[in-house]
């Protein structure tokens, strides 16, 4: 996830990133970024809600929209020989295994709530982070 976010910041040459990241972050910018490392969660939350902001001015229906091309995205490459049979309750195991692939902390559980509802609890994360909530619910549909 932190590698992503470092290719479209990167790709944006307007300078609007420049206020928005700290020192550190843009440090972290400049390296060349490994898929399987676990980056600063502080430095991947500033760099994804400076994306957020500068990419869809915050608007939560293009995060939204982010998350379900994620999460397409992620069905059709690394769960595609895994997920064979699709169904709601693989859906919410594979996401929360994906949740603790990512993030060290938290803990999230999936609740079906009846055919066509399904809720997505977290615990102990993070709990104003709007950004993040957009994205997750755009994975989860």
């Amino acid at each position: 996830m932190v590698k992503r976010t470092a290719i479209y910041i990167k790709a944006n040459k307007t300078g609007a990133y420049d206020t928005l990241l700290s020192d550190q972050a843009k440090v972290l910018l400049a390296e060349r970024l490994v898929d399987p490392t676990w980056y600063s969660y502080d430095l991947y939350k500033e760099r994804f809600n400076a994306l957020c902001k500068v990419e869809a001015r915050n608007d939560r229906h293009t995060i939204i929209q982010w998350g379900r091309t994620l999460g397409d995205d992620l069905l059709h490459t690394i769960y595609k020989a895994t997920v064979s049979e699709f169904n709601v309750k693989t859906a919410l195991f594979r996401y929360a295994r994906f949740h603790r692939m990512i993030f060290n902390f938290g803990e999230v559980e999936g609740k079906i709530v009846s055919d066509h509802e399904v809720e997505v609890i977290y615990r102990d994360f993070e709990p104003n982070w709007d950004n993040f909530y957009h994205i997750v619910t755009g994975w989860v549909q």
